[in-house]
């Protein structure tokens, strides 16, 4: 090949088809970049939208209980539980006959629950009861009315023979783990 058409060659078609390609490739490796940043801006924007809906449902849900709010903070709370728990449980039990229902242990203590690993650790609440039936479900469903933030881990009941001068009775022992905002 010639000099002059090699040099028509490189001067006159590679040269300037590089040098035009270069900024052409560049606007176009930047519309795509700029289409798909839209892309994700708008998807983004649309999530947020529907978690917005969804936020607002539930403010919405919620709001009936927006009174109780400062009711549940002290139930939930951590401070005394243990004194709280005590008083609710002994007021419940008061209030049925002496005959009813004998409270034999109330023992609290602290460690993980039973019933699974999302409640952590926490306060433990082991119950013991000698009592007829009907007044171990008038207690027992008083004071978790009282406390709802107690969760049943275990129960058991077993019945104890009556003797010529007392009738028979249950003997049960119902475990709780005692929810709080920790």
């Amino acid at each position: 090949m010639n000099k002059y058409l090699q040099s028509i060659l490189v001067f006159d078609l590679a040269l300037p088809a590089l040098l035009l390609g270069l900024p052409c490739c560049a606007l176009l490796w930047a519309g795509l970049w700029f289409q798909s940043s839209e892309a994700e801006k708008a998807e983004g924007r649309s999530a947020e939208e529907i978690q917005n809906r969804q936020v607002m449902s539930l403010n919405a849900e919620l709001q009936p209980m927006r009174p109780k709010v400062l009711l549940l903070k002290t139930l939930l709370s951590n401070n005394d539980i243990e004194a709280k728990l005590g008083s609710g449980i002994s007021a419940s039990l008061d209030k049925l006959s002496p005959g009813d229902v004998e409270q034999t242990l109330h023992d609290f203590q602290y460690g993980p629950s039973d019933i699974g690993l999302n409640f952590g650790e926490g306060h433990r609440l082991t119950l013991r009861l000698s009592s007829r039936w009907e007044a171990l479900n008038t207690a027992t469903a008083e004071w978790e009315a009282r406390f709802p933030n107690l969760v049943l881990e275990s129960l058991s009941i077993d019945l104890e023979a009556g003797t010529a001068v007392s009738v028979p009775y249950l003997k049960s022992t119902l475990s709780y783990f005692v929810v709080t905002e920790n």
